[in-house]
Parts: C-alpha cells; sequence; structure tokens
C-alpha cells in the first residue's frame, strides 16, 4: 500500500545533504525534468538520462522511435499496444500540446501536464497504479525515488475504472525537491492497467485543477474493435 504522508528516510536524508527544504525552480527548467520525465538533453546533471519506461507502443511501433509530431491542445485518439500487444485504443481531451507519439502533453513554461501509462494489471488496483507511477524507471524517478508519497483520494468510476489523487516529491537534475500533486485515471484492459497521469507542482495545483480534471474526465481506454487490423492478427497470433 501506498505510504500516509510521513517523510520518508529517503526524504530525510536527501534535506540533510541539501541543507534546505524544498525549494521552487525557473518553470522552463521545471516543465523540462518534471513533464518530460527522464529526458534532460543538456544541462547540468542531464547526461546520461534515458527516457522513462511509461509502457507505451503505439500499433505500429515503439513510442519514440521516430522524432514525435506534437498537436496542438484538443483531443487526442491513439491505438497502442498492451504488454503483450493487446491493441487498445485510448483517447483524452489535452488542454496541453501533446506528442502523438510519446502521448506526452505538457506546458513548458508552467510544467502542467499528463502522460499515458501502461502498466501490469496485478493485484489491487490502487498498487498496480502506485508500482507503476513511482517505478524506479518511471518519469517521476529520473534523479532518486519519489519520497513522502501519499494517496490522498480515490474515487471509483466503475468497474476496473478508478481515479487516485497521490502528492509526492521529486528530484530535479539540479537535486533540488520539489512536491507535485497528481491525478490519476486508471482502466483495466485485459491484462493490462491503462493510466492517464496529470497533474503539476503543489505550487500550481489550484491554477491547474481545472486543467488536469478536464484531462482525467475525458480519459477512456478500450480494446481496439474486433475488424481492425491490428485486432485481427492480434487473436491470429495468441490463438484467441
Amino acid at each position: 500500500p501506498v505510504p500516509a504522508a510521513v517523510a520518508s528516510p529517503l526524504s530525510v536524508a536527501r534535506r540533510r545533504v541539501l541543507g534546505a527544504a524544498p525549494v521552487a525552480i525557473a518553470a522552463p527548467a521545471l516543465a523540462e525534468s518534471y513533464q518530460s520525465g527522464a529526458v534532460f538533453e543538456g544541462g547540468a546533471g542531464g547526461l546520461g538520462k534515458t527516457k522513462p519506461n511509461t509502457g507505451v507502443k503505439t500499433a505500429d511501433r515503439v513510442a519514440g522511435d521516430a522524432r514525435p509530431q506534437t498537436t496542438p491542445p484538443g483531443p487526442v485518439a491513439q491505438r497502442i499496444l498492451g504488454r503483450d500487444g493487446l491493441p487498445i485504443d485510448v483517447a483524452f481531451t489535452s488542454p496541453w500540446p501533446t506528442s502523438a507519439d510519446t502521448l506526452v502533453a505538457r506546458d513548458y513554461a508552467t510544467g502542467d501536464g499528463a502522460y499515458v501509462l501502461v502498466g501490469e494489471n496485478r493485484g489491487p488496483l490502487e498498487r498496480a497504479v502506485a508500482r507503476k507511477i513511482f517505478a524506479g524507471d518511471g518519469k517521476y524517478a529520473a534523479y532518486g525515488a519519489p519520497a513522502d508519497v501519499s494517496l490522498r483520494a480515490t474515487d471509483v468510476r466503475g468497474a476496473g475504472d478508478s481515479v487516485f489523487e497521490y502528492t509526492f516529491v521529486a528530484l530535479t537534475p539540479a537535486m533540488r525537491e520539489v512536491p507535485r500533486r497528481v491525478r490519476v485515471r486508471a482502466i483495466v484492459v485485459g491484462d493490462d492497467v491503462v493510466m492517464l497521469v496529470a497533474g503539476s507542482t503543489a505550487n500550481r495545483w489550484k491554477l491547474a485543477a481545472a486543467s488536469v480534471d478536464e484531462a482525467v474526465g475525458s480519459f477512456s481506454a478500450r480494446e481496439a474493435p474486433e475488424f481492425s487490423s491490428e485486432m485481427v492478427g492480434y487473436r491470429k497470433r495468441v490463438g484467441k
């Protein structure tokens, strides 16, 4: 289970080393380091970092193979593949520009944004979601494990469909602590949990909450139609 909102030993150790409470950083740096996950091109602390493992693959190639094409704010729809190749249609309304390949939406000026994750449907949904979001190869662990993780709210929307809200502290490339808040829509599709994670820094939450709600409320994930070429190919491959 997700720990309660109590300072973790890791967080305490960080503060001893850094000698300071969490501080704000300039918006462009914040946006790059947090909304693009481990992707941080150039600058101190950015060398050698790899892209976060979101589990997102488009129906024709691994997401991010080619230079992503960014679409303006508005409806987003993409066919992705589950962990075993099951074709899944995802859609949401994005208040921010979105990469069609990686399904990452972000505002570089503020650091607000959202991204899609695919994880294993194993155990209680809450645990499956937290395990994927805060994984060591995930977006928020690029410069160290997230600390002070707290599940603040749960909203069950239906069978295998829930919204979870978390607060936590993440590190920037400069090893500064930044409190963050995210809202996650998690939908079970077969053996997968498909998630939309939308959020901002804790400082901006009141300003970002309406956009976060718009994205999360509009998110959907379902198996592709049986007549689609991807589903026909999948059925032949797995024999069902």
